[in-house]
């Protein structure tokens, strides 16, 4: 029972690659990548929240308490560190650089997904 749990938990943790994709630390997911190249390789499972912009409409009186779950939910995507890396060029690409000594954010994620792609075509 308890190393059920504790492959459960890891099942839901998400891998040291993705964190640093997460933190915007692409040197050091471009480490990660070369000494641990299974994580490339590893679904990871992320959670996201439902958030629209656009005007909910206002609820019924009988199906205001699904109204709240629905407006809270989340749900995951299951993605491959290539997926999580083209998406962060999404945001990259609005991202202000902080000074001219450091790389544009959207040329370093350009790069680490040029890698990926050249040790998994």
């Amino acid at each position: 029972m308890l190393h059920s749990i504790a492959e459960q938990r890891q099942k839901r943790e998400l891998p040291p690659l993705f964190w640093y994709m997460e933190l915007g630390e692409w040197e050091k997911a471009s480490d990660r990548v070369r000494r641990h190249p299974r994580e490339v390789k590893t679904w990871a499972t992320l959670r996201t929240k439902n958030n629209t912009d656009e005007p909910a409409p206002l609820p019924s009186s009988a199906s205001i308490a699904s109204y709240a779950t629905k407006a809270s939910s989340s749900s995951g995507t299951k993605r491959l560190a290539l997926h999580h890396a083209c998406f962060k060029l999404r945001t990259a690409g609005s991202c202000p650089v902080a000074s001219k000594a450091s790389e544009d954010p959207y040329v370093q994620v350009c790069r680490f997904i040029l890698m990926l792609l050249r040790l998994y075509p």
